[in-house]
Order: structure tokens, then sequence, then C-alpha cells
């Protein structure tokens, strides 16, 4: 596959409620491991806010290399699509739990700022065989990750 080639592994849809936070969805998705920086407050509200129950088809897109999230993002956008946010990632992981222990599928649509000063993004993963979700940097992804994303 060369590097202008991007490859969708699967759609998925999710539902996401008025009512849905990351605490609910990190009980819902039942994670063996979640990082300790995955609080309420470094997710605003209104980053993901809705008023009635929504439907969101996530397509899992592989890239076939390493790839840098600016190179990434590009990407998306190029093809018409957004990077999920951390909610549409969790709501993923708690409908579809076994997908990410295949890959690494991450959110690039909600950055914050870690305690040490980079950006960070949502990752689920798995260390064998527990899923996790990560709060990961934001700068290059290994060529085996999948990134969470939505038609425009």
């Amino acid at each position: 596959m060369s590097k202008a080639e991007l490859s969708v592994t699967g759609a998925y849809r999710v539902c996401i409620a008025p009512d849905q936070t990351i605490e609910k969805l990190l009980e819902t998705g039942h994670y063996e491991f979640i990082s300790p920086y995955m609080r309420e407050l470094q997710f605003p509200r209104a980053d993901y806010r809705v008023s009635r129950d929504e439907v969101h088809e996530i397509e899992l897109v592989y890239f076939g290399h390493d790839i840098s999230t600016d190179d990434a993002l590009k990407e998306l956008d190029k093809r018409g699509l957004r990077p999920a946010n951390a909610v549409e990632l969790l709501a993923f992981g708690a409908s579809f739990p076994d997908v990410q222990r295949e890959f690494p599928v991450v959110a690039l649509g909600q950055v914050f700022p870690y305690p040490h000063g980079s950006r960070n993004v949502v990752a689920l993963g798995s260390l064998g065989e527990p899923r996790c979700v990560f709060v990961w940097p934001a700068h290059d992804w290994y060529d085996r990750c999948r990134f969470a994303a939505i038609r425009k």
C-alpha cells in the first residue's frame, strides 16, 4: 500500500445519548485498565453535547504506514472524514469490545494537554488480553493503528 492509499477496515454504528459522560462510557466499556488521566474535567461537556440520541457511523481508517498526527488529520480531511472525539471512541469501544484487541484505535478529534505539556488524545488498545483506554501523546503513530473517523 503506497503512502497515498488509505483503507477503511470497517464501519460501526454507535449510539450516543444526551446524558452520556466519559465516566458512564468508561463504566459501560468494562475496561481492565484506564489511564489515570481520563478525568471528566479534561473533556469539557460542551465538546460532545448532543440534544437527542445520535447514531454515528464510525469508520476505522488504516494508512498502512507510520504517520504523524498532522498528516493523518490532513488525509482524513481530504477524504471527507473528521476524526472521532473521546466520547465517540469510548462509545465504539463499549459497543465493539473485541476490535481493540486486534489493533489500537485512536481518536484524533479531541486533543487535550497532558500535565507535562504535550498534546494528547484517547486511544483504545490491548496489553495482551486486557482491554485498555490510553491517553497518548499526539505525535507519530505506528502503522498498525486505526483511526476512528466519521463522514462530514
